[in-house]
């Protein structure tokens, strides 16, 4: 009787525990008001293929003039593919890239369908 519950027991801790390994985990649910400072404060990226000027601006080395050309450019050409993709804007170089990665993320823009 004893070596049964003691199975029982085993069984249901197993379970348990199993339960808590392999649940679904949810993320964070972020404010839709959320500003660029706080998005920079909670480690979050800016993404520079929606990001406006004002938003750019909140980026430790991106200051007024930059986050215009990079609007600009983007609106010129195109969202950009990647982070690294910031070098074609005129201003931006390596090292300007390398210090704001931490910061800006280049994420994936949907196209428009085709009619």
């Amino acid at each position: 009787m004893e070596r049964e519950r003691i199975a029982w027991l085993s069984l249901a801790l197993l379970s348990a525990l199993l339960y808590v390994l392999v649940r679904p985990h949810r993320a964070p649910v972020l404010p839709a008001d959320l500003t660029s400072e706080n998005r920079l404060a909670l480690g979050l990226a800016i993404d520079v293929n929606v990001a406006g000027t004002a938003e750019l601006e909140s980026v430790p080395g991106i200051g007024p003039t930059r986050a215009a050309a990079i609007v600009a450019d983007r609106e010129r050409v195109g969202p950009f593919a990647d982070v690294d993709a910031l070098e074609r804007v005129k201003g931006i170089g390596p090292a300007t890239v390398e210090s704001i990665r931490p910061y800006v993320t280049a994420g994936a823009v949907q196209s428009e369908p085709s009619p």
